[in-house]
């Protein structure tokens, strides 16, 4: 405003206007001239795009807080849209100094843990592939790790014939400790899975058992071993227990699938169609249940399974999965198992190498599998199992892959030292 009554006091009142201008001024005290202001207003005006920008930042910080929030706490909830991972892994992670041989996420928060043939247990940070600890107490290779439900325990198996358990704790607030040392078998402890209640711990080894340990006392309670021509009769790499908690099926160099009472120990069947080591194998999810059903079974088969539900139903039995075996092998296949009637109802072809890890997709729809073929191949069951995605994931042998339970997110392991965490959208 003072520009514009010193502009008039050019004019014929240019006097008079003058003194208005120098009265004005001195009334508002707005005197010092026209620069101060607009520096002032220049000040101000990149504040206003500082805090835009801030509040932009805070509103992006809120969402993802938000939708951590969804999955904080749930233990074991499956993500079940349909995300698969993308062709760009997100992190490369290279820390351990041997070939990569397992992993699994925390089932609560988004921690990976690695095994290796290093010898050392690793964890990292899956959000950014950050190292955040090492776990030394292993003499030889660590075959396998798995967390127990709540992320409280972790469970390692190794070639020193032992299986350690260390400390997470409820909040991953452990001291990361190894609390207990189990003792037992007499050669490669291979495997170990936790039961669902959390009290029992399963491990497999290549002494040609399978062994219940009570966590609380750290006693063997149970041994599952083959009797004649029922069970394993060489080294057993993988144990799993049913979603109803009944039973567990293993599987193991002697080409063979198990399926165990847990309650009686007894081998209740033995699947043998593999004509080679079978690798890996892992329960059916209630929703893979469903598409196995309606999308790969023949005409007699479905009626059998669907007798089955029914009956289960009658029983007041809840469905939770677990109608179905996947399992794979250095065959070069893929074999899906209906276990109630102890029959392969299809075997896939894909791979050009040994397989050496299968699981199903949290939604139910597909199937992922890892081999030494370099990559990893992602197979719909609503298409009657072909292949709907090859990823070249490493430059050698993919020896491990693992789904993260509450966020979209995969890793995988191979020969060559490295992990790679994959994001899925």
């Amino acid at each position: 405003m003072c520009g514009y009554f010193e502009n008039l006091s050019k004019g014929k009142d240019g006097e008079k206007f003058a003194k208005i201008v120098e009265v004005f001024a001195k009334e508002a005290k707005v005197g010092g001239g026209e620069k101060k202001y607009k520096d002032m207003l220049e000040k101000k005006w990149r504040s206003i795009l500082r805090l835009e920008k801030r509040i932009d930042e805070l509103v992006e910080s809120n969402r993802e807080i938000q939708d951590n929030m969804k999955n904080f706490g749930n233990e074991g909830k499956v993500v079940e849209s349909e995300v698969l991972p993308g062709e760009k892994a997100r992190h490369v992670i290279n820390g351990h100094r041997g070939p990569i041989t397992a992993m699994c996420f925390h089932p609560r928060f988004n921690i990976l843990v690695t095994a290796s043939e290093d010898n050392t247990v690793k964890v990292w940070d899956a959000d950014s592939g950050g190292y955040e600890r090492t776990l030394t107490g292993h003499t030889d290779t660590v075959n396998a790790c798995q967390f127990n439900k709540d992320g409280s325990i972790l469970a390692t198996t190794s070639t020193d014939t032992t299986v350690r358990l260390w400390d997470f704790g409820k909040e991953n607030d452990g001291t990361f400790a190894c609390t207990k040392t189990l003792l037992g078998h007499d050669h490669t402890v291979s495997f170990a899975t936790f039961s669902k209640d959390g009290e029992f711990l399963f491990s497999c080894s290549r002494d040609k058992t399978i062994k219940m340990w009570e966590l609380e006392s750290g006693h063997c309670k149970m041994t599952f071993e083959g009797k004649g021509t029922e069970g394993h009769s060489d080294w057993v790499r993988v144990v799993r227990q049913s979603p109803d908690e009944t039973r567990l099926a293993s599987c193991g160099l002697d080409h063979a699938i198990c399926i165990w009472d847990i309650k009686t120990g007894n081998c209740l069947d033995t699947l043998r169609d593999h004509d080679h080591v079978v690798e890996d194998i892992c329960w059916s999810n209630k929703k893979a249940d469903t598409g196995i059903i309606s999308y790969i079974l023949d005409e007699d088969d479905k009626k059998a399974a669907q007798v089955n539900v029914k009956s289960a139903a009658e029983q007041g039995k809840p469905a939770v999965g677990g109608m179905f075996v996947l399992s794979c092998s250095r065959d070069k296949t893929m074999r899906i198992w209906m276990i109630f009637e102890g029959v392969c109802v299809k075997t896939i072809r894909g791979h050009d190498s040994w397989v050496r890890g299968v699981l199903f997709h949290p939604s139910g729809r597909y199937m992922l599998s890892c081999s030494d073929d370099k990559t990893v191949r992602v197979w719909d069951i609503q298409k009657y199992g072909r292949c709907k995605s090859k990823m070249e994931v490493h430059e050698s042998f993919v020896s491990c892959l693992a789904w993260n339970n509450h966020s979209p997110m995969m890793a995988t392991g191979s020969v060559d030292n490295s992990v790679k965490i994959w994001e899925c959208s």
